[in-house]
């Protein structure tokens, strides 16, 4: 919430696609993880479908941020990422609704999320000229899939039933893994809209 803020205010001042596209990520992801602080005494499905569905939001617009800034925003690609985020938001619902094996769908929305992470680590990574800052990112893109896959590997022991608060390396890495892109991804945005001012004046 507070990088969402800082983000505000700098468009306040400055009107940026880029910057438009990572409030939102940010606010999306603030709702999210606020309603799991909740979850835990709610423990009702739609409660975390709806809180799944704003991470997905969250997610496809720090991939529009990033790769609008990195020059591989496109109308194609756009199209593309939001025809794959519909059809996993629609499969995480049909699950949600008609599966009592949470399990199951903890597998099949965690893997959805996986795809969408690998086509950002490609993006961001197969840019020969790509700054240190942006190969960071990248690199915390691929830390983000392999913290799903360890999700993916501790949801599929279907003799134990997959609970949000258990401890585990899975939960542990992911929520790591989304801090550091929120702090890296919120840095090489700030950092290259302000180099591309300086270019302008």
């Amino acid at each position: 919430f507070i990088s969402a803020m800082l983000c505000y205010t700098y468009i306040k001042r400055h009107s940026s696609k880029v910057l438009r596209f990572h409030f939102f990520s940010q606010i999306a992801f603030t709702v999210a993880f606020a309603m799991f602080v909740f979850e835990e005494y709610m423990d009702i499905d739609i409660f975390m479908l709806t809180a799944n569905l704003f991470i997905l939001i969250g997610c496809t617009y720090g991939i529009f941020a990033i790769t609008l800034l990195i020059g591989n925003y496109t109308r194609e690609i756009k199209r593309n990422i939001l025809v794959y985020v519909v059809f996993i938001g629609i499969v995480h619902v049909g699950m949600t609704l008609f599966s009592e094996n949470s399990n199951l769908r903890v597998v099949v929305s965690t893997a959805g999320l996986s795809i969408l992470w690998i086509y950002a680590a490609y993006l961001l990574l197969r840019q020969k000229n790509k700054s240190l800052l942006q190969s960071l990112v990248g690199m915390v893109s691929v830390m983000i899939v392999l913290s799903l896959f360890v999700r993916i590997r501790h949801a599929m022991d279907f003799s134990v039933n997959f609970m949000f608060y258990d401890y585990g390396l899975g939960h542990t890495a992911i929520f790591i893994s989304y801090y550091a892109f929120m702090i890296l991804s919120g840095s090489i945005i700030l950092l290259k809209k302000k180099k591309k001012d300086d270019e302008q004046i």
